[in-house]
């Protein structure tokens, strides 16, 4: 862990600097943004609601909103994603191999998600895999279903798929698991716990103190 850049953060994993919390809000809803989450779908039905990016305040609305999902298969997008963005052109395992060695050269999509919900509480806390039905149920999107389910739908979600990768992530993992149990261990073993709790978290401050 490093010391961050930003006050908002007391804990960050990588170099790169990430600036303010990109949060959503209006008065009544306010929605963090978590890098692999489903980002780029959801400002899109944020924008649809009247959701409009925000300088982080601490300002609490009636309904606080992230999305967390399976680390596993948020890893692989993560990485594919970096590889990407920086061209880097090394097989999947050696790149898997340099991130348990030390996250800090990597970028934003590898930091933990707990990273961007740090000192936050959130009265929803949503499981990417069952993103659709999910924020259907939130009473500030409930009014409306067909935006939910016609941004989400078109971008083509998918729990176990990832567009930077061939094969089934479920697949990778049995092809990685050694490495990919390491890492996950190392880095994101609070958010886990949170995927897999989430109701244990919610109207909770969450923090790397309190996970």
């Amino acid at each position: 862990m490093r010391t961050p850049r930003h006050k908002l953060y007391t804990v960050q994993y990588t170099k790169t600097n990430l600036g303010k919390p990109a949060v959503w809000a209006n008065e009544e809803c306010m929605w963090t943004s978590i890098p692999k989450t489903a980002n780029m779908a959801y400002r899109q039905v944020c924008k649809q609601f009247k959701l409009l990016q925000i300088d982080y305040d601490y300002k609490p609305r009636k309904y606080s909103i992230c999305v967390f999902r399976n680390p596993v298969h948020r890893l692989f997008s993560a990485v594919g994603e970096y590889k990407k963005r920086k061209s880097d052109k090394r097989p999947l395992a050696e790149v898997l191999e340099a991130l348990l060695e030390d996250i800090y050269p990597f970028d934003e999509h590898i930091e933990p998600q707990l990273v961007f919900t740090q000192n936050k509480s959130y009265t929803h806390i949503l499981k990417f895999e069952n993103l659709i039905e999910e924020s259907i149920n939130i009473p500030c999107f409930s009014s409306k279903p067909n935006i939910i389910h016609n941004h989400l739908r078109q971008h083509e979600l998918s729990p176990s798929r990832s567009k930077y990768h061939e094969s089934d992530l479920d697949q990778l993992y049995k092809d990685n698991s050694r490495i990919v149990d390491d890492i996950i261990n190392k880095y994101y073993s609070k958010d886990v716990l949170i995927w897999q709790n989430r109701e244990k978290y919610i109207r909770k401050t969450i923090s790397f103190n309190t996970v």
